[in-house]
């Protein structure tokens, strides 16, 4: 950590040795909606996720190639919605959500899994209503969850170790539209959420590989519980667009992870120790946002956030919190004829504050601040009566060396470099 860089940073290398993660993804997605009289509509959605996660650490002899952590997570999920309206100045939907996840430690690692085995099934029941009246727009919606988990794992001592939770909540929201001008209009929101103990805050009990860490979660912990309030103005007209939001946010029970200042010492090396805790938190910020329209070709971009957040239990601050931040850009528009042909350029600047409300401890000062420079291109091309979208975006352009608050890495090493990225898309 004192070193801030990797020792072996001078024997770089394209080739990707232990330690090491190697991940993969499958998923699959079917929705379809079926309309019915008086305006009314019939949704369903059905998704299936296979995540397989493996870590590699470094290892002697024949275990080097096999992995110390092996995890594979099935989710299934179905939405069923219904959308009605009742009356000429009401609308609204009610709906019922189905998670479903089997988590399963793969044998062979000869290391103590960091969680454990675990069947989750989430069943959510919710309304929301909408009235409209002239330009004053007032929605409502009300939900309730019940969450069942079944974990299973083999403790440090051998021992086989079973538990059972259940969690259930209500959660709901009020919220108001209505346009002060022909330009601008205030947006209002109340809302109240709550979200359970995922099995890592509970359960890890020892060395996540991919971060070089102790990990320590609680059982005991109960479900979080916020209290939110924002509020949006928007200007609007025909060159320039700018919105701004503010919120405070009361969050009971709020999970978080904590560097402590304990030293884990084993054979393989020394590791961090971070422990899961669990206070009550306030969050506040501000975020905005600005398009100017400068001619036909130019346009003039501008995004930017503001958050604060502190323990209050403690009256201190929380680790791991977003610096105030930046985004500047400006972007050309291509133009064909009398008509746009979605052909655009855009050059923008990221400049990200140093983080100075710092918890007490941490196993490293924040990083400095920092300013990226980026670089984005994107057109399409009409092949008969479909087209082919063509995307790509350079992040980090002049490949600045820096540290970001938000990533654990940033102990050890730097962010990423230049990174080129193209995306295609067809559309038949």
């Amino acid at each position: 950590i004192e070193n801030g860089r990797p020792f072996r940073s001078p024997d770089f290398t394209y080739d990707i040795q232990n330690p090491r993660q190697n991940v993969d993804h499958q998923l699959l997605k079917l929705k379809g909606h079926y309309h019915m009289a008086g305006g009314a509509k019939l949704n369903i959605q059905y998704a299936f996720q296979r995540n397989h996660r493996q870590e590699f650490d470094r290892r002697r002899g024949e275990l080097n190639s096999r992995p110390s952590l092996d995890l594979v997570l099935f989710t299934n999920t179905l939405d069923l919605s219904y959308n009605h309206q009742t009356r000429k100045n009401w609308n609204g939907s009610v709906g019922v959500q189905l998670i479903q996840q089997a988590n399963s430690n793969i044998p062979g690692t000869g290391v103590v899994p960091l969680i454990p085995n675990y069947d989750m099934l989430n069943v959510g029941f919710f309304a929301i209503e909408k009235f409209t009246s002239g330009p004053l727009e007032i929605e409502g919606g009300l939900r309730y969850d019940f969450r069942h988990v079944e974990t299973a794992r083999v403790n440090r001592g051998g021992v086989l170790q079973e538990d059972s939770f259940d969690f259930n909540n209500f959660s709901a929201f009020i919220g108001a539209m209505y346009p002060i001008s022909r330009n601008l209009t205030f947006n209002t929101n109340l809302g109240t959420a709550w979200r359970p103990p995922s099995i890592n805050e509970q359960f890890s009990q020892g060395l996540h590989h991919g971060l070089a860490a102790i990990e320590i979660g609680n059982p005991d912990f109960v479900s979080e519980q916020s209290f939110k309030w924002m509020n949006t103005l928007n200007y609007s007209d025909s060159k320039l667009n700018i919105e701004l939001t503010g919120y405070a946010n009361r969050i009971n029970n709020y999970i978080y992870l904590n560097p402590t200042e304990e030293r884990f010492v084993s054979l393989r090396g020394t590791f961090n120790v971070f422990e899961y805790l669990q206070t009550d938190a306030f969050f506040f910020g501000t975020d905005l946002s600005a398009i100017w329209t400068m001619s036909s070709h130019w346009e003039l971009f501008s995004r930017g956030s503001i958050v604060r957040a502190k323990n209050t239990t403690e009256n201190s601050f929380l680790p791991f919190i977003p610096a105030d931040r930046l985004e500047t850009g400006l972007s050309y528009q291509f133009l064909t004829g009398v008509s746009k042909n979605e052909s655009k350029i855009s050059f923008s600047n990221m400049a990200v504050a140093k983080q100075t409300r710092e918890p007490d401890f941490d196993l490293a000062p924040a990083p400095p601040a920092y300013m990226l420079w980026n670089l984005g291109a994107q057109t399409s091309f009409k092949m008969a009566k479909h087209k082919l979208n063509v995307g790509l975006q350079v992040t980090n352009l002049f490949n600045e060396a820096y540290k970001d608050y938000m990533n654990r890495f940033r102990y050890f090493s730097h962010e990423l470099g230049r990174n080129v990225m193209v995306k295609l898309n067809y559309e038949f």
